[in-house]
């Protein structure tokens, strides 16, 4: 199997779904902003070249850390390498701690050495002004 896995990690509306099909090119994961709507359990799709894990997102208030933490921790361990973490942010975001948060989770679950296949998507440009 030559296909390159990648986790996607955030917190809950943050835009997760919608980087996995911007990744995919295909709309196979729903996107929803309403949390209720959003990705309750990790889901795994693929394209011929890329698998794409979206997960739950952190610091919800329809599911505890635990519960998605241990549900990340379990289809993790059914892979059988990833080659990308992708932590996505929102740039509309005040820093509240909970990147820190997302990062410990990271590492915890992974190691130090995951940092060399760590990478940060912003979502959330429409909403930036336009300042030219």
């Amino acid at each position: 199997n030559n296909k390159k896995t990648v986790l996607l990690l955030g917190k809950s509306g943050i835009g997760k779904s919608s980087v996995g099909n911007v990744l995919l090119g295909e709309k196979k994961f729903a996107a929803s902003m309403m949390e209720e709507r959003g990705t309750k359990t990790c889901q795994i799709e693929e394209s011929d070249q890329l698998l794409v894990v979206d997960t739950p997102g952190f610091f919800s208030s329809l599911r505890s850390d635990v519960d998605t933490a241990n549900d990340i921790i379990s289809t993790i361990k059914r892979l059988t390498s990833i080659h990308v973490c992708i932590l996505v942010l929102s740039v509309d975001d005040r820093f509240s701690g909970s990147e820190d948060k997302a990062w410990e989770f990271v590492r915890c679950v992974f190691g130090g050495e995951i940092s060399d296949q760590l990478m940060y998507i912003f979502t959330g440009k429409d909403s930036l002004e336009d300042d030219d």
